[in-house]
């Protein structure tokens, strides 16, 4: 949990595109994913989005919660952030950058022509916006050269509230799967977008791919 929010500074979304343009992929530093790629920030109705993993970590859930209440006391929406912010906290004693991106979107091309779109990054906070029936800003991300798609494929889901909660971890009889990869288990972190080669400690693999 976060103890302490010390300094908040915002970015506007010219320079969030720009850097987002500039991020590489985890594996391969020398792809850029987003490079050529059209985006805009939007605000979308949730029954419209795909999730990319199946299930919820109610921890992180509640994370996010504190970070909103926390960020509010500096006027920030985590729902509205038209740019993006980087915050200095306190944890466990230690300062650290972190920046908070608004939810990433892609465009993605079905096999069999058809068009889902797809959380990128951003899941909990997704949801809890789901929770809230809040229509949330996103970064809505289109134009992405087919063979660097998603490395998962997009969740079918009829209804929000039909994804499973899990208090911490996963069970452990392995009996849910996070994401159902498109590529095999050895290749799948080459397709991972990695954010934190521009920005500070705002997303990294969890495993579970």
């Amino acid at each position: 949990m976060i103890s302490e929010i010390v300094e908040v500074k915002y970015y506007n979304s010219s320079k969030l595109f720009t850097k987002l343009r500039n991020i590489t992929m985890l594996q391969q530093k020398h792809i850029y994913p987003y490079e050529l790629a059209s985006m805009s920030i939007e605000k979308l109705n949730l029954d419209l989005l795909s999730p990319s993993q199946n299930y919820i970590i109610k921890d992180h859930l509640l994370q996010v919660e504190e970070l909103k209440f926390k960020l509010k006391t500096y006027n920030i929406d985590i729902f509205n952030l038209n740019g993006y912010i980087t915050m200095k906290i306190i944890k466990d004693k230690t300062p650290i950058k972190i920046d908070l991106l608004p939810i990433i979107v892609e465009e993605y091309i079905l096999d069999n022509g058809q068009i889902a779109y797809i959380i990128a990054d951003g899941m909990h906070r997704s949801y809890m916006a789901y929770l809230q029936s809040i229509n949330p800003e996103i970064v809505f991300i289109r134009g992405i050269p087919k063979k660097l798609s998603y490395y998962a494929y997009p969740v079918k889901i009829d209804n929000w509230n039909l994804i499973p909660q899990f208090n911490h971890n996963l069970p452990a009889d392995n009996s849910h799967i996070k994401k159902w990869r498109k590529y095999s288990k050895n290749e799948n972190y080459k397709y991972y977008r990695n954010y934190n080669s521009k920005f500070n400690n705002c997303s990294k693999p969890k495993g579970g791919y």
